[in-house]
């Protein structure tokens, strides 16, 4: 799974997601938690399977394998840290 940042309010309605406890708190009505636990390589998330839509605000950091078609122009990849020192 990939880090994206949201750059509008966006909606997803199925599908695996990573999210913090954070941000799954007020979505658990729409999210099952996977047996699976957290996100690999990225211990702060848990992953979630989406069970109904699901708002989420610009900003927002998540996780996902597949950016859906429609979701392309509405995320963006995170950089990391040492993606931005490599380009200095």
């Amino acid at each position: 799974m990939k880090e994206h940042i949201t750059l509008q309010t966006a909606d997803l309605f199925t599908g695996k997601i990573g999210l913090t406890n954070k941000q799954a708190e007020p979505r658990m009505g729409r999210l099952k938690k996977l047996k699976t636990g957290a996100v690999k390589g990225i211990p702060s998330y848990e992953l979630y399977e989406i069970q109904g839509r699901i708002q989420l605000k610009r900003g927002e950091i998540i996780c996902l394998d597949n950016v859906p078609k429609g979701m392309r122009n509405f995320l963006e990849p995170v950089k990391k840290s040492d993606d931005a020192e490599e380009s200095r």
